[in-house]
């Protein structure tokens, strides 16, 4: 059972089934888009200079995560936020 005290007083901790449904997400927003504007993994690649099409096949697949600074270059190629790509919604602060 999960102790919710912990999240009480340590706000900063995130339970890692959250983090994990984080990174599913992810893989399936990023998938759409690239479909949506009609690239191949390649095409989409070709877009963001540090990423090969073997990082993207990782991140959809959710066999491997995504850095900050790779996500912000993926949100760019796919011509959205990293809000979105995160959290699948633009975030107004």
């Amino acid at each position: 059972m999960l102790d919710l005290e912990i999240f009480r007083t340590h706000p900063l901790r995130i339970h890692s089934s959250a983090i994990i449904g984080i990174l599913v997400t992810i893989g399936k927003r990023l998938k759409q888009r690239r479909l949506e504007l009609g690239l191949t993994q390649d095409g989409l690649a070709a877009l963001c200079p540090t990423v090969r099409q073997g990082d993207i096949s990782a991140w959809e697949t959710e066999r491997s995560t995504l850095t900050a600074p790779k996500i912000v270059e993926i949100a760019r190629g796919l011509g959205v936020t990293s809000d979105w790509l995160l959290m699948g919604k633009e975030v107004v602060a």
